[in-house]
């Protein structure tokens, strides 16, 4: 009583013209599963004789402007329509773009609200327990980065961020920033309004979580790409962190627990050997030093709390060395932690580790050992494929390879090299590999 009920054809579900009551396994075996995915997902696909989601967002448009609109201005209005009509409506209120609403599959008969406020929308989703919500933060650089919040009834149960490296691989998942004038275009508020579309785009429950597998492959699908270009590698990233971790607090087990009996993992556990960056070149730095990162790893077979003040001492007495050496700036750290002193050579600066572990009663080769991150893509030049490992020292792939097995041969506690040929170099890698390995 009171309430005005109103049936128009305009939410009517799509008109599927030729295919209208055939069978979906008998119409899939006749055109392939690709083409019936466009015909009944896609915008402007149209199966013969029927519509596409694009005529039905005319209608659906039209109805709205005519006969919902108006009515919104302190007002519940309830729609009760086909799935497509619903998909159509989301685009004309500007929820979902024409791509993104190919991706978005409603279930049937779970509530979705709208909220608005003077006009325009201030919230939407479903009704359900579990939600999240994205901010942007800084990183320990300074840049801004995606932070995601999972609620539970509207109460947080994780808090976790995306980390974001200075270097990055073609076939690394993109990383998405708005390139404005805010942060020198590195602000991420994209990302953040990707993370409300993601959680206001499916019902998620307790199961629906704690299931990370099928989870991460739901998130993966919402994307649509291999490499997250739709959502940002930066939005699924922070989502499935702060997934994982909710998971955990909701099972009542520790994180690495989870990931065990999530990813069948071995029963015995393990800490692990901690890898410290200690001196910073590349990008982290700015100097001279070509290669990115030098490392060093304490012995594993210790207590993780003698591994951590065995790194620790050395870390702190290589800053007592650099200064004497190379005067007070040389302690200045570059973007991970690491010393960024204006060293030439990579020889320079495994000689400068060494004294510190020497300095610090340690013996290389049996208590700490080194590692390296060269990041060589940075100092790969792609036309003359050539490595510029020092200043001005410019070696074929077949010669850094015994550049690099020099360095081992002066320093046999060189235990590991990280990414020391360009992705592309298959040769390279093959041949060093082979050698060495």
């Amino acid at each position: 009583e009171g309430i005005n009920i109103e049936c128009d054809s305009a939410l009517n579900e799509r008109d599927y013209g030729d295919l209208t009551g055939k069978n979906k396994k008998e119409i899939a075996e006749e055109y392939g599963i690709d083409c019936v995915h466009k015909w009944r997902r896609g915008f402007y696909n149209r199966p013969q004789n029927g519509e596409n989601l694009d005529d039905v967002c005319k209608r659906v448009s039209k109805y709205y402007n005519e006969k919902i609109k108006s009515n919104l201005e302190n007002k519940n209005v309830l729609v009760a329509a086909h799935g497509n009509s619903l998909r159509a409506l989301f685009v004309v209120l500007g929820l979902y773009s024409e791509n993104e609403i190919e991706r978005i599959e409603i279930p049937t008969g779970t509530p979705y609200v709208i909220t608005f406020k003077n006009g325009e929308i201030v919230n939407s989703g479903y009704l359900c327990p579990i939600k999240m919500k994205g901010r942007q933060i800084l990183d320990s650089r300074g840049n801004p980065t995606l932070e995601v919040d999972v609620l539970n009834n509207d109460k947080v149960i994780s808090r976790e961020s995306c980390p974001s490296g200075a270097s990055t691989g073609t076939n690394e998942a993109r990383e998405l920033r708005d390139n404005s004038v805010s942060y020198l275009g590195k602000s991420v508020e994209c990302a953040v309004k990707n993370v409300d579309k993601f959680s206001s785009s499916r019902y998620i429950d307790i199961p629906d979580i704690t299931d990370q597998i099928t989870f991460d492959s739901k998130l993966c699908s919402f994307d649509g790409t291999e490499l997250k270009e739709n959502i940002g590698g930066n939005t699924t990233t922070a989502i499935s962190f702060s997934v994982a971790s909710a998971s955990s607090n909701l099972l009542n087990i520790e994180l690495f627990e989870h990931f065990r009996n999530t990813y069948k993992l071995v029963e015995k556990y393990k800490m692990p050997t901690p890898m410290v960056n200690i001196l910073n070149g590349g990008k982290h730095a700015g100097g001279n030093l070509q290669i990115q990162e030098f490392m060093i790893m304490p012995r594993s077979d210790i207590l993780f709390r003698d591994m951590l003040h065995n790194v620790s001492v050395v870390y702190h007495n290589l800053k007592k060395i650099l200064i004497k050496k190379y005067s007070i700036s040389a302690k200045n750290l570059g973007d991970e932690g690491g010393y960024a002193p204006q060293l030439d050579t990579p020889e320079e600066a495994l000689n400068v580790i060494e004294e510190a572990v020497e300095m610090s009663g340690l013996t290389c080769g049996e208590d700490i050992f080194l590692a390296l991150d060269c990041a060589s893509s940075e100092y790969y030049n792609k036309e003359t494929k050539k490595y510029e490992v020092e200043k001005n020292l410019f070696l074929n792939s077949s010669e850094l390879k015994e550049y690099y097995k020099n360095l081992i041969n002066k320093h046999p506690s060189l235990k590991s090299i990280e990414d020391p040929f360009d992705e592309y170099d298959y040769e390279g890698w093959s041949e060093f590999t082979k050698e060495m390995s």
